[in-house]
């Protein structure tokens, strides 16, 4: 029990046998605040010789434990909310109000390690890369980030947080520059996580890297071992229920969104995740009608709100307003193809640096575009410079989740040899993944393109109807041109008049007209 008055604070430490109740060890200390870290280390060292005659490891830890890092106390007050707003609330204001008080925290001791490396950590979350909250580009966060990050490494190199500011950096390399910094990410992490076993925020991170190799159990099982011990942790939250959605399991999903609104009641992100589980049952119009609520409230992450905004009305096919209120040029390509504006897609997507920075992003725009536009040169020759093996298009498709048919195709019509080894290799991480996904759409509906590429179109019919039994609404089904190498066939023309029917029933619920 903690108890403050003024500058003056009085801790009871107490050590229960939890077998028994038996009361084993308790001590009072009356100290005064600027004293809080020697207090720190005396309980925790008190702790240990108490235990240590049941616990023989202990004992021999006992000599080798290390102070803890000393600092302002005004500083780790400053920290403390900093990164109370960052992990619980998680928007783009709250982490704007925790670089403010990191930046105090680190003017008044501009040694102390953790306020450094989560301002590291800070400059990410506001940048505009996948998973971040913020809008800064990329490529000014990147040296804000590195340069905390190697700080807080060279203020202290055995400090949690501080090989978690390296661990985030690598990661940021991965996602906006060469997924070949994976690797690295995700030993550094491990390593952070290794020193503080109970880190909930490095050990999120952590799953969300590893979930990019196709480990998706252990990222799964991170993820779960973070919410017993943190249950307020708004990324953990937000990845798993992301990940049970993707699974198909809508009941678990919603359970841990009621999980999350018990703990952390009127947390912003609690509506659009709502929207979210709504979108991937294929409810769009309802899942459309709750982000327009939260919209007109104001009180959500931008970014991720206008993240589901744009899945929905992509869904729905809605180009116009893709181009009208999408964020990049990238995403208003995709716009002009739902519009059937080709050659304006294809304006969009080349005035967009970011839409062939990494394979992983060209896979999810600048490929299609350029495939839907009629630029298959284009995509093989990007495959070639870019890509060029099987492993590195698998990264690609871990990076992005997203459909690689317009690449195949391009590939395929290109008479390229690497057709086939990369069908092959997708379909391998397709089957990887059957354990956790095959009850969801997107597993389905890409296992149905497998097949139908390899000629197995009895199984393609089933998947694909299936895909829509578990949610997949799209527009790019119903193109005949994405879906060419699907044969002139009834049961294939019954199924593309089903899509477009539940399309259309979304559109009709909306007020849009039909397709």
């Amino acid at each position: 029990s903690i108890r403050k008055a003024g500058n003056k604070v009085r801790i009871t430490a107490q050590l229960i046998k939890a077998k028994d109740g038996y009361h084993q060890w308790s001590n009072t200390y009356d100290r005064d605040l600027t004293d809080i870290f020697a207090v720190q280390d005396e309980i925790a060292g008190a702790i240990v010789r108490e235990m240590s005659a049941a616990l023989p490891a202990l004992a021999r830890a006992l000599g080798a434990m290390q102070p803890v890092a000393r600092a302002d106390i005004g500083a780790y007050e400053a920290f403390l909310l900093a990164r109370e707003r960052m992990t619980q609330i998680g928007t783009q204001a709250a982490y704007e109000e925790a670089v403010a008080l990191l930046d105090d925290a680190i003017a008044r001791d501009p040694h102390y390690a953790p306020a450094l490396a989560w301002r590291s950590y800070a400059a990410a979350m506001l940048s505009d890369v996948l998973g971040s909250v913020g809008d800064t580009p990329m490529a000014e966060a990147l040296p804000v980030i590195r340069d905390y990050a190697e700080r807080a490494i060279a203020e202290d190199p055995e400090s949690p947080e501080a090989v978690f500011a390296l661990g985030n950096y690598y990661g940021q390399l991965a996602l906006s520059e060469d997924m070949q910094y994976l690797d690295k990410a995700i030993a550094t992490l491990r390593q952070a996580v290794a020193l503080r076993p109970s880190f909930p925020q490095a050990q999120n991170d952590l799953a969300f890297f590893v979930g990019y190799t196709g480990e998706k159990a252990e990222a799964i099982a991170i993820l779960e071992d973070v919410l017993v011990n943190d249950p307020g942790l708004r990324d953990a939250n937000v990845s798993y229920i992301n990940n049970l959605a993707r699974t198909g399991r809508f009941e678990d999903a919603e359970a841990a969104l009621g999980r999350w609104a018990r703990v952390r009641p009127g947390t912003p992100d609690l509506e659009i995740m709502r929207a979210y589980l709504l979108a991937s049952q294929g409810r769009l119009a309802d899942a459309w009608r709750q982000t327009t609520a939260i919209h007109d409230t104001g009180a959500v992450p931008a970014g991720l709100l206008a993240t589901m905004r744009h899945i929905i009305r992509s869904r729905l096919g809605d180009g116009q307003w893709l181009l009208a209120n999408a964020k990049t040029p990238r995403e208003q390509a995709v716009g002009a193809l739902l519009a059937g504006d080709t050659r304006r897609a294809l304006e969009l997507v080349d005035s967009d640096p970011l839409a062939r920075q990494t394979a992983g992003e060209a896979l999810g725009s600048y490929i299609p575009v350029h495939y839907a536009g009629g630029d298959a040169r284009a995509v093989v020759a990007y495959y070639a410079t870019e890509m060029g093996t099987p492993a590195s298009f698998v990264a690609a498709v871990q990076y992005c989740q997203c459909n690689a048919v317009p690449l195949l195709l391009a590939l395929r019509e290109a008479g390229h040899a690497d057709f086939r080894p990369l069908l092959d290799a997708w379909k391998g991480e397709i089957e990887a993944q059957r354990e956790f996904y095959s009850g969801s759409f997107s597993w389905r509906s890409d296992r149905a393109d497998i097949a139908a590429l390899e000629g197995d179109f009895g199984t393609a019919k089933k998947l694909y109807g299936a895909a829509m039994d578990a949610g997949w609404r799209t527009p790019d089904f119903v193109a005949r041109d994405l879906r060419a190498f699907l044969p002139q066939d009834p049961d294939f023309d019954a199924l593309l008049s089903r899509m477009r029917d539940l399309v259309d029933t979304e559109r009709r619920s909306l007020g849009m007209p039909p397709l």
